[in-house]
């Protein structure tokens, strides 16, 4: 009788490994990004709303955190419609790290076309452009968010910490939840005196 540990070595097969360069541009996918302007924010945050019903959102504070002075805020476009966007924090000051704040994906279509990706890439050159001091960027996310920790673990994010009851959901009955703040370097150099 065999044991159920125990594997035959030429049935195991080597697992694949995932390919973190997309095999096509953004633009050979379809997809467009621009910063959002003042003018494009109602149409941005209407597309929120109702690819996004279940979440109690703040429509005008959710445009103040999409608009300020100290924000990134990149919207995905296809065909002419709005399907995503990622929003972050970048302070030219040292000591302050940028941060991604939001990331909404709002057309399912694009989200399997791997559009969380391309908005991960585009955020980290924004940052770049804007705070080019800058080593890392971090994103804090639900531990029970596996896939989106998965999708930025994918894109060079490694765990920093974690932090117990850092999270109160916008969706109703959800209560607070557990965060893992995930960090992607820039330069080799991995100084905690560097921002």
């Amino acid at each position: 009788m065999s044991s159920l540990f125990r594997r035959r070595r030429e049935g195991v097969k080597q697992r694949r490994v995932p390919v973190l360069i997309p095999e096509k541009s953004a633009q050979e996918v379809g997809f467009s990004f621009e910063h959002l302007s003042e003018e494009a924010a109602d149409e941005c945050i209407d597309a929120m709303l109702k690819a996004m019903p279940q979440v109690r959102w703040n429509r005008e504070g959710l445009r103040r955190g999409l608009l300020s002075p100290n924000s990134i805020t990149l919207v995905a476009k296809s065909e002419g419609a709005v399907v995503g966007l990622i929003n972050g924090t970048v302070f030219r000051m040292p000591g302050s790290p940028p941060t991604i704040g939001m990331m909404a994906i709002l057309d399912q279509k694009s989200g399997e076309r791997g559009l969380g990706g391309y908005l991960i890439d585009e955020f980290i050159n924004a940052v770049q452009k804007k705070a080019p001091k800058a080593s890392f960027v971090d994103v804090s996310l639900p531990t029970s968010d596996t896939g989106s920790i998965a999708l930025y673990s994918l894109k060079g994010f490694v765990v920093e910490g974690f932090v117990k009851n850092g999270f109160r959901s916008s969706i109703a009955d959800q209560g607070t939840q557990d965060l893992v703040v995930l960090r992607r370097w820039f330069a080799e150099t991995r100084s905690s005196s560097v921002v």
